[in-house]
């Protein structure tokens, strides 16, 4: 037994050793890789959000200017000679009035054709020449907006300008809006940030800051922190960048960081959103430094207690093998002696029921395979345990790290048994409030169907549900599509239920519609046209921007999706039918770039952007989107 005990100490020691360092190796590379993975996945949220919030600011503050422009009270102090005081007085209540609607930090002025300011929200500025100010200039057309700036009193600005037609649609002057910086700060902030590090700035398009920045004071304008990344962002947009585009890179500090970018089409920004690669990684480097810690622990236990367990080992299989031969040579009337350790035991264990067994086939005849083995049948349950504790495990694991909300509920007293954390936040509960609670608790109680629609759920008469009403803790609604299933949970039958909120897709599409109808009622942007497209029967309302972008008399452009398609250019209509199926089957981003082709055999290029809605069997119903008239690309030089 010596030679046994040695080789085992030889044997066991080594495999320790290489097994405690491949697992933390393991353990580390996994857990590095898992939060990066986690951490890019936010990031490049949170700047698709920001960039669309920064986005819609802007065109509210255009539909804004635009509709300031259209007001009788400034357009006949316009054609008249200025001197009418019942003319002045009314165009000013009428600029005090808009004030109030979009802040008072917001300067609203009437430019004459001339440049002349004649009414304005500050008395500083009526009579005061505006005719070198970019915002008159390039307003005489369209809407315009003015990049980033500092003024004469040192404010931090940006600018908004349409243009004031009279009855004859000829132009009479310009409304120019100058906007504090801190909107577009306002903005990016609405969107929820992570660490504690994680930081959205703006760039404008030369590169120099124009939002606060953490580290630093006194940065608008002036902070220029240039790098390959951000100069291929704010020269090319998002149209050569991968998605997500993640990079590490050294920022304005210093300090090695992780980010991504999102372009601003309407301005040629660019929004940067970074974290601290020492913060996205502590979680990872506390557990490795403790894997190390118990690592070398395990180690010092393992060499102390192997000269033990080899003995406590060898002695019992000696003890074991005496018993055998004694078998072997007819005394079955041995007992076979208990042992502590749990493997020799179980064998021990079955030597006594083959002995049992060959003690009752002698005194039997018949005797079945099936009477006298058992061993198989406690292997299988065994074996079917340690399945379902992993089962168990990885659906904790799911629970944790989905981004859907995520209930389990008791289908037999259909409370809620478990949820993430993805779910507490959708209903303003804690994780303790949500369990034990009746999935009733959760529907509206004025409103009838949810509480039978979820029925169908539990009951498994349903597994999908769209735009379903559901209630917060502080009892305000949102909707929200669910996808049910069947399982068995600590051994009671159950069903999880996945929530994915849809009340900002909903808002969305309002937005547009709404923003549809008020710029074709001014006729401000001509070279955009929204449209509505119905997925169904293939017909699409287009704004009447439509007929002029493609050099068509009023409502000579085809309304229908084979028209459209005839117009893109050969080259990129498999891409973009590509993109648009994408979209509508996997809901994947529809954000295209194509040329097409108007009346008179010219190509124009677009920037299609869109969004398509479900009915409530989850079937395409409706697209919303926006074809914006754009320059040419830039190829990328090699």
């Amino acid at each position: 037994m010596n030679g046994l005990k040695t080789q085992l100490m030889m044997f066991i020691v080594p495999v320790i050793a290489a097994a405690i360092l491949l697992s933390s190796i393991f353990s580390f590379y996994a857990s590095t890789e898992f939060l990066k993975a986690q951490k890019y996945e936010e990031l490049h949220s949170v700047a698709n959000t920001a960039s669309m919030h920064i986005e819609q600011m802007l065109i509210d503050e255009m539909k804004f200017a635009s509709i300031i422009a259209t007001q009788i009270q400034f357009i006949d102090l316009l054609k008249s000679e200025r001197d009418d005081e019942n003319l002045l007085g009314a165009a000013q209540a009428r600029l005090a009035h808009a004030q109030r609607i979009i802040g008072t930090d917001q300067e609203i002025t009437i430019i004459d054709k001339n440049g002349k300011a004649v009414a304005s929200t500050s008395s500083e500025l009526i009579g005061k020449d505006q005719s070198q100010d970019s915002l008159f200039i390039n307003s005489r057309e369209r809407p315009y907006i003015k990049d980033a700036y500092v003024d004469e009193n040192n404010r931090q600005l940006f600018g908004m300008a349409a243009p004031i037609f009279d009855n004859n649609k000829e132009y009479i002057g310009s409304v120019a809006i100058d906007i504090p910086s801190k909107r577009l700060d306002d903005a990016t902030h609405e969107v929820k940030t992570i660490d504690r590090t994680e930081e959205i700035i703006v760039f404008n398009r030369h590169g120099y800051a124009i939002t606060p920045i953490k580290r630093q004071q006194n940065t608008f304008l002036k902070l220029r922190p240039m790098n390959e990344n951000l100069e291929t962002c704010l020269k090319q947009g998002n149209s050569t960048l991968p998605d997500p585009y993640i990079s590490s890179f050294t920022d304005y500090s210093g300090v090695e960081v992780i980010g991504t970018h999102a372009h601003i089409d309407t301005m040629g920004w660019c929004l940067v959103v970074k974290t601290d690669l020492s913060e996205s990684l502590e979680p990872v480097n506390k557990v490795k430094n403790r894997i190390i810690a118990f690592s070398s622990l395990i180690f010092i236990f393992g060499l102390t207690i192997l000269n033990l367990l080899s003995s406590s080992i060898t002695n019992p299989i000696n003890k074991l093998t005496e018993e055998v031969d004694s078998i072997t040579h007819g005394n079955l009337d041995t007992r076979l002696e208990r042992s502590r350790i749990k493997e020799i035991q179980m064998l021990t264990e079955s030597l006594n029921r083959i002995l049992s067994s060959l003690k009752l086939a002698i005194l039997r005849k018949g005797i079945t395979k099936e009477e006298i083995g058992i061993g198989e049948a406690i292997e299988s349950k065994e074996t079917a345990e340690r399945a379902l504790a992993e089962k168990l495990k990885q659906l904790d694991t799911v629970f944790s790290i989905v981004g859907d909300g995520i209930i389990l509920i008791d289908t037999k007293d259909e409370k809620i048994i478990k949820t993430n954390r993805a779910a507490c936040d959708m209903f303003g509960y804690e994780p303790t409030e949500m369990i034990g609670k009746e999935h009733s608790n959760l529907h509206p109680k004025s409103i009838a169907y949810p509480h039978k629609g979820f029925k169908e759920l539990v009951t498994g008469k349903a597994t999908r549900l769209y735009e379903f009403p559901f209630m917060r803790k502080d009892k305000t609604l949102f909707y929200a599509d669910i996808t049910a299933r069947s399982v068995k949970y600590d051994q009671r039958p159950a069903i999880v239920v996945s929530f994915r909120d849809v009340t900002k897709r909903n808002e969305q599409m309002d937005s547009l519609e709404k923003q549809k109808e008020s710029l074709e009622s001014t006729g401000a942007t001509p070279k955009l046209a929204l449209y509505d497209w119905n997925l169904k029967t293939g017909q699409i309302e287009w704004s009447s921007t439509i007929d002029k972008m493609f050099g068509y008399e009023l409502g000579g452009f085809k309304r229908n999706r084979k028209s459209w398609e005839k117009v893109i250019h050969p080259i990129e209509r498999k891409r973009a039918a590509m993109s648009l199926n994408n979209h509508i089957k996997k809901k994947t981003p529809y954000d295209v770039y194509y040329r097409a082709k108007r009346k008179d055999g010219k190509y124009i290029w677009l920037h299609d952007k869109g969004s398509a809605a479900y009915d409530k069997r989850g079937r395409p119903d409706q697209m919303y989107g926006a074809c914006i008239e754009v320059s040419p690309p830039k190829t990328k030089k090699r």
